[in-house]
């Protein structure tokens, strides 16, 4: 098995190097075959001829923030996407992309028939059969709207919160440790 290192992207110096792949001798600007017992990914110095482990890489602040901000979009995304529970009238149910359109839908046929069918009933997040009226279910999705557009805010509200406390971030360390989610609860 052939080893390759990358030349030392600090060392200016002209330099030829080889690379062999698929048994074919082809000009490459960034790898060379390294000795057998070199592992790979070490650096070639043509200066001195000597391969050596690669320097620690430590990136830059305002990549790591740039990193981190993106997986707060992540984040948000994923919690608007995320199922809802909520509170109303004893019950707990579901407030998901899912129950808002059957719920629509719900209201546009009473709207349209002037009723609910006969024996109407909605369900709840543990599956219970709570039997409604027009007024009931109105006043079910107005509470569900309710809670959708409360966690909407504590959503958006969360992702700004957490984009202005990386940005105020000065050290590599602190920005790669900061943690996206909610915040732990004490």
């Amino acid at each position: 098995m052939t080893h390759f290192a990358q030349i030392d992207p600090l060392n200016t110096e002209p330099h030829p190097i080889l690379c062999q792949l698929s048994g074919q001798i082809e000009p490459s600007a960034d790898i060379l075959p390294c000795p057998p017992d070199v592992d790979t990914d070490w650096w070639y110095h043509p200066a001195t001829g000597e391969f050596t482990p690669p320097p620690e890489q430590v990136p830059e602040l305002s990549d790591v923030i740039e990193k981190k901000l993106y997986y707060i979009n992540v984040w948000r995304e994923t919690q608007e996407k995320a199922n809802l529970l909520f509170e109303h009238g004893g019950h707990t149910w579901d407030a998901g992309e899912r129950s808002k359109a059957r719920m629509e839908e719900t209201l546009a046929l009473a709207d349209a028939t002037g009723a609910l069918p006969d024996g109407f009933f909605w369900t709840t997040a543990d599956n219970t059969d709570v039997p409604m009226t027009t007024t009931e279910l109105q006043a079910l999705a107005a509470a569900m709207a309710a809670a959708r557009g409360q966690r909407g805010f504590d959503i958006h509200a969360r992702q700004r919160q957490m984009k202005a406390e990386l940005s105020a971030l000065t050290t590599v360390d602190a920005a790669q440790a900061y943690i996206i989610d909610w915040p732990a609860q004490a």
